[in-house]
């Protein structure tokens, strides 16, 4: 828990927006950028593509690219 920030617990929640964009990392690789607002508060995560590329891994985004896959 971060000072300044409420945890909101055992309630459910009406999701009043959601927002989805591409943004880059330090290295400049593309990930998406997701912000929900729901209880009045509003929360932001990105979800990186990552460095590694194995072939064991997950598809990072869909065929279309980072582009397709913020629109989804």
């Amino acid at each position: 828990r971060q000072e300044g920030h409420k945890l909101l617990t055992g309630s459910a929640l009406r999701i009043e927006a959601l927002s989805a964009r591409v943004a880059f990392n330090g290295r400049g690789d593309p990930g998406i950028q997701v912000e929900v607002s729901a209880g009045g508060e509003v929360g932001r995560a990105l979800s990186p593509s990552g460095a590694s590329r194995g072939i064991h891994e997950a598809v990072p985004f869909s065929p279309g690219g980072p582009d397709e896959t913020a629109r989804l």
